[in-house]
């Protein structure tokens, strides 16, 4: 549960930054659309965790793309 609660803060900070740093709305960025609409969905905490944990993981593979696309 600790981890879980780690990943989703992680998550809302990613979101966040990255939010505010790259896309000018939800809808310019497909993880954030995607997100914001599964998260929506949710019912329980158990759904929420599933969810914040599936994009938690999209970020991190996008941070790693970036990551990989700076350094050539």
């Amino acid at each position: 549960m600790k981890k879980m609660l780690s990943s989703l803060v992680l998550l809302l900070i990613l979101v966040g930054v990255m939010g505010s740093c790259v896309a000018k709305s939800i809808e310019d960025n497909p993880i954030d659309s995607a997100f914001a609409n599964d998260f929506q969905k949710a019912q329980s905490t158990v759904e929420i965790n599933y969810v914040s944990e599936k994009y938690l993981q999209a970020w991190k593979k996008e941070l790693v793309n970036a990551a990989n696309v700076l350094k050539g």
